[in-house]
């Protein structure tokens, strides 16, 4: 499989739904150049393995129960293709947030008690006394796996200027 050369899907195979997913685009900003975060996926994932990729993943279940301490711009829902929920959202945002910290030790956060969701995933962020700032989250865009993938995700991108994050 290549970009040139994509696997076909196979006739009478059910089309799998995708998961919704977010991902962080931290940019920092020296002079005349921008710095963008990336990271490499293990060459033996199941999903886009060797791939560069943002931080980001799956939404999980916890995400849409921590309170932020600041709202996301209310508009994006709409973008981001879950019409007028601000609910789901925010949760689509607070996904990109975990992931990031999940996955560099870097948080879009200020410091204060989170509330909302006990779910482990979020205890690491609980521990550091910092709670979620959508506020500096811009909206980028959309993009889903394309339907021949046994993997599929609905991922919404963010981006974060590096000023606004804590480790």
């Amino acid at each position: 499989m290549s970009a040139s050369n994509p696997p076909k899907r196979v006739a009478g195979e059910p089309v799998v739904r995708p998961r919704d997913a977010s991902s962080l685009i931290v940019t920092q900003r020296e002079r005349q150049k921008i710095f963008v975060l990336m990271g490499r996926r293990s060459p033996t994932a199941r999903f886009m393995p060797g791939v560069f990729v943002f931080p980001g993943g799956a939404v999980s279940s916890g995400d849409g129960r921590v309170l932020p301490a600041t709202e996301l711009d209310p508009t994006y829902g709409t973008l981001m293709g879950v019409g007028q929920s601000q609910s789901r959202a925010r949760a689509l945002a607070m996904a990109a947030i975990r992931e990031t910290w999940e996955e560099t030790g870097l948080v879009v956060g200020v410091a204060g008690q989170l509330k909302g969701s006990r779910a482990p995933s979020w205890e690491a962020i609980r521990s550091l006394n910092q709670v979620p700032d959508l506020q500096h989250l811009g909206y980028v865009g959309r993009a889903i796996t394309p339907s021949f993938s046994k993997i599929r995700f609905h991922a919404r991108f963010f981006t974060v200027d590096a000023r606004h994050l804590r480790r």
